[in-house]
């Protein structure tokens, strides 16, 4: 059943209803590995952010993290279950390093499925954890199994997790990493620029040579936050924003720095 799910999504073109499709079938039948557009097997878990990993609708974070290399280093924050980790740990090879964050303990055990179901799993190094502003234990809300994508931290989340501050995080990616090139995604639902204020010591040192950040600007403000903010903040650590051909209001922006071109 895997491999005939497999062979739909990889070799059936995107087409309208494609993701419907895809959802009913992994609500209809067991749970099983599927290996998705990108290349590395999944579980069929028929939550939207899954399925979409599976289909392969993220394509801008898909162009930024295609561009990492063998021996280089990738940081995904908000790594939900796992794809854009593990189809960095194949671009990276074996002398590579991804480095993930996720906050929900229930996705975050998820992830730690998937990423053992693929053989690049011990390039991955995982930590169920949110970034920001300083370390400590914060709410989080963990949104639905339908949409795990919307989980977000919140001061009236039903749930705690662990953040880790600039303090901590920036001797922990320097001991991780050790002096590879590195590319970073950012995905939190709003928390960008909280985010960007924890990596800002590490996205300093030059070794970062991209960065894609999920914008939102509704939910950037539920923390006070505007993508000008989010911009400018890009703009003072060293990045220019990449020119985009998606013109919604909910997007992903590729920011390169700014020596790189």
């Amino acid at each position: 059943m895997g491999s005939l799910l497999s062979q739909y999504v990889r070799r059936t073109p995107l087409h309208r209803g494609k993701l419907r499709v895809t959802r009913l079938a992994f609500r209809l039948l067991p749970r099983v590995p599927v290996r998705g557009r990108f290349g590395n097997k999944m579980l069929s878990v028929p939550d939207n952010t899954t399925v979409r990993s599976i289909v392969g609708t993220y394509t801008a974070v898909l162009d930024c993290v295609d561009r990492l290399r063998p021996g280089m280093a990738f940081i995904d924050v908000g790594a939900n279950a796992g794809v854009f980790s593990l189809f960095a740990a194949d671009r990276v090879g074996e002398e590579g390093r991804v480095v993930a964050f996720e906050p929900s303990l229930e996705i975050f055990q998820l992830f730690l499925r998937n990423v053992s179901l693929n053989s690049n799993a011990r390039r991955i190094v995982p930590f169920n954890a949110a970034l920001g502003e300083e370390t400590r234990v914060v709410r989080f809300d963990p949104a639905t199994p339908e949409h795990s994508g919307r989980a977000h931290v919140d001061a009236s989340g039903s749930a705690e997790v662990l953040q880790i501050g600039p303090a901590e995080l920036t001797p922990l990616l320097t001991a991780l990493i050790e002096g590879r090139e590195t590319i970073v995604k950012i995905d939190v639902e709003g928390a960008e620029v909280m985010v960007l204020a924890a990596l800002a010591p590490f996205l300093r040192s030059g070794r970062v040579a991209a960065l894609v950040a999920e914008v939102n600007a509704v939910h950037l403000a539920r923390f006070g936050s505007t993508e000008a903010e989010l911009f400018g903040m890009m703009a003072e650590l060293g990045f220019t924003a990449a020119e985009r051909s998606d013109a919604s209001a909910h997007y992903d922006q590729i920011f390169l720095r700014a020596e790189a071109g």
